[in-house]
């Protein structure tokens, strides 16, 4: 749909449930639009954890554009 649109990020991932080192999970926010017909343009941030590497959480974010067919 033709327009801006907000998005909210929130992802928790625990490959194994027995153990808590194995825990990743990020939040934040991110917009997307659609210029014109078969063009996106994505921007997200979020903060990240990944607990086998840090009890930290860090920045991580993207720009990204689509063009479809």
């Amino acid at each position: 749909m033709k327009g801006f649109h907000l998005i909210g990020i929130d992802e928790y991932n625990k490959s194994d449930l027995k153990n808590d080192k194995t825990l990743l999970n990020a939040h934040g926010l991110g917009a997307q639009w659609y210029p014109r017909p078969h063009f996106d343009i994505e921007a997200i941030w979020n903060k990240r954890r990944v607990a086998q590497q840090s009890s930290d959480y860090t920045d991580y974010a993207y720009l990204m554009m689509h063009y479809y067919f």
